[in-house]
């Protein structure tokens, strides 16, 4: 079955060297991993999308953790599968990434990562150094013992998550979309609330500055046209004033006023004059 080691300690990739000249110092002697401390730890494949993979079915991951001296310390064995997918469905996503497959960008390949260990706790007197991955086929006779295909392999060892990493590991996209989602939104309201008060203030600075320029424009007061009894008007022009002479026809007209006013009768002008 397909299997590979990795060194934690050696700066070289997983080779063996049956000279000790042959291969560089390690890294160091005693340990990688922080004592008492949990660690998560899983396989990432990367499976071709051939007719092998298609009718493999379920295969095994087995994964060995073992210390120096190549002790075994724990040993995992994981259940895995090839991913699932129909032929139109397949073709779709194909003709999407049409180009990039076309220029190697992109692979005809799935996928498939396999939790090996959780919250696994280095211990003092025996530190991890070497981890060992196999895969194991199923085991039937139609099958005839097909291996699993792999293009690359990855290991990967962090600090245990909280909760709250953890759904974001579970549920990137999910999460990725419900957060820029509300970013969006909070931005947006910010920008009309921004706009709001940037109007309000620049409605309020142009009512200051048209208020000022009333408050500076000057008043014709010496006109007296605000004054309805016109006495500035009368009071600069008393020394032009000249007194009409009264005639005996204007006192006439002055008698008949007030003696109909006197009866109660309407007062009634006549612009007739007596024939002499």
């Amino acid at each position: 079955s397909p299997a590979a080691a990795v060194d934690m300690f050696a700066q070289h990739s997983p080779w063996e060297a049956f000279h000790a000249d042959l291969q560089p110092p390690p890294k160091t002697s005693t340990r990688i991993l922080k004592v008492q401390q949990h660690y998560f730890l899983e396989v990432e494949l990367q499976l071709p999308e051939s007719n092998a993979n298609s009718q493999l079915g379920m295969f095994g991951v087995e994964v060995e953790l073992q210390k120096k001296g190549r002790e075994p310390l724990a040993r995992s064995l994981r259940s895995a599968r090839f991913p699932h997918e129909t032929n139109w469905i397949g073709a779709i996503r194909k003709l999407i990434c049409l180009v990039p497959l076309l220029l190697g960008a992109l692979k005809e390949s799935r996928t498939v990562v396999v939790p090996a260990f959780r919250h696994y706790v280095e211990h003092e007197d025996h530190p991890l150094q070497r981890i060992v991955v196999r895969l194991v086929s199923p085991s039937s006779s139609w099958q005839n013992d097909i291996p699993v295909e792999v293009i690359t392999g990855q290991l990967r060892i962090g600090k245990e998550l909280n909760i709250f990493q953890l759904i974001l590991k579970e549920w990137f996209w999910t999460c990725y979309i419900v957060g820029s989602t509300i970013i969006f939104f909070t931005l947006s309201l910010l920008v009309l609330v921004a706009k709001a008060m940037l109007d309000a203030s620049m409605k309020a600075a142009r009512q200051r500055r048209e208020e000022e320029d009333l408050a500076e424009q000057p008043y014709f007061s010496d006109i007296g046209s605000l004054d309805p009894t016109n006495e500035g008007i009368r009071d600069e022009m008393d020394d032009q004033w000249e007194p009409m002479p009264q005639t005996d026809e204007m006192a006439g007209v002055g008698q008949t006023v007030d003696e109909s006013i006197g009866s109660g009768e309407e007062p009634h002008l006549s612009n007739e004059q007596p024939i002499s």
